[in-house]
């Protein structure tokens, strides 16, 4: 069987709510892996982030992306050494995607074409990775596979 995947792109007077409930898997306190390089984040939002703790790795700290494009607005909190991503786009004030993901394994900054930000998760989920990208739009994909 293929998996259901959700596609979100903008259109006015549409908004996403994702509710997910997974159990939780026990794992070691390592950060994140993969995690992509400071400046292949900085190139993918286009901004440095505010960082909680100067001085500490951000592999071990916590990075705040905000991005205005025109009419979009997004927020991206990740703390990889809690494996959480939070994700938020608006459109002109109206909430599109609101995610506060758990038990997020790697990210990686794909270039093919268009750059893209990939949250791969833990095993036992059924989840899909998160897929955004930034430009030319914003968009986002995610799904889960057929083992529900």
């Amino acid at each position: 069987m293929s998996p259901r995947a959700l596609t979100r792109e903008a259109r006015p007077g549409l908004a996403v709510s994702l509710i997910a409930e997974f159990k939780v898997i026990p794992h070691e306190s390592d950060p994140m892996d993969p995690f992509p390089e400071e400046c292949e984040l900085i190139s993918f939002f286009e901004v440095e982030p505010t960082i909680a703790d100067a001085g500490v790795p951000w592999a071990y700290n916590q990075l705040d992306f905000v991005t205005e494009r025109e009419s979009d607005y997004v927020h991206c909190v990740i703390e990889p050494g809690y494996e959480t991503l939070v994700f938020r786009w608006s459109k002109n004030g109206d909430a599109i995607v609101e995610l506060d993901l758990k038990q997020v394994k790697g990210l990686e900054v794909e270039n093919r074409g268009s750059e893209t930000l990939v949250a791969s998760f833990r095993q036992g989920h059924a989840l899909l990775p998160l897929r955004i990208q930034l430009r030319p739009r914003v968009r986002v994909f995610w799904g889960t596979t057929s083992e529900l």
